[in-house]
Formats: C-alpha cells, structure tokens, sequence
C-alpha cells in the first residue's frame, strides 16, 4: 500500500513539474562511456530504484507494473531503445519521462541519484536490448 501512495505522489510530482518539456538536450555529441561505469555498482543501483517497475530483467513486467498505465518500459525491446540515444535515457532517469514527452509515470531521479549513478544506469538499461 505504502509502494502504490507513493507511486502516486512521484506521478504527481512529474506531471507538475514537467508538463510541457519534450526534447532532450544534453549537448551535441553526448555518449556515456562503457568504459567509465562499474556495472556491478550500476545493478545495485538498478535493483534498488528500477526494479521494482521495470524488473529485475527489464522487461517492465513487475506486480507495481501491473497497476501502471501505461505500463514501464520494456528495456529488452531492441527496436525501441535502439531509436533512443542516451541522451533520451539519460534525461528520462534524470528529469522523468515527461521531460522528453514520455509517461509522466517515470519519475525524476535527479534529487536522489548522483550524476555518475544516472549515467551508469543509462549503460545497464542499454545492456538489457544487447543480450541476445
């Protein structure tokens, strides 16, 4: 009950402070680099602020999820994330998915996640559309 009252307030939250925003702006030519993140410490994170809507696997296919619409993304959809840059998912973590024109469901991170766990995420999601 606590997990749903506050799902309701994080969407709550996100369309307020977001409504209106649609494009990611994150400079020109922005990259994470693979090479930068701990993806030990990226899951740690995933598994504490991600998984419980968008699952362990990614698939966005959790009990929180079920009540949600629409429903989390789907991180394994390789045709979908591949037309997302990680600017897209960067801001999205960050700012939420109203920023860029998405669900207002998608809470912003920013005030709870450092810049460096954000951009460890944005790696760790990528991974979830690249396994075969």
């Amino acid at each position: 009950m606590k997990r749903i009252m506050f799902v309701a307030i994080a969407v709550m939250a996100s369309v307020a402070l977001f409504a209106g925003a649609k494009k990611a702006d994150c400079g020109k030519d922005f990259k994470v680099e693979k090479s930068k993140v701990d993806l030990k410490k990226a899951s740690e994170v995933y598994k504490k602020n991600c998984a419980s809507c968008h699952g362990d696997d990614g698939k966005g296919n959790t009990p929180t999820a079920q009540a949600l619409k629409p429903r989390p993304r789907d991180f394994t959809n390789k045709e979908y994330m591949s037309k997302r840059s990680d600017c897209d998912i960067y801001t999205v973590i960050k700012k939420g998915g109203s920023s860029i024109g998405l669900s207002p469901l998608m809470t912003p991170f920013e005030k709870i996640l450092k810049e460096d766990e954000i951009k460890a995420l944005v790696v760790y999601i990528r991974n979830f559309s690249n396994k075969k």
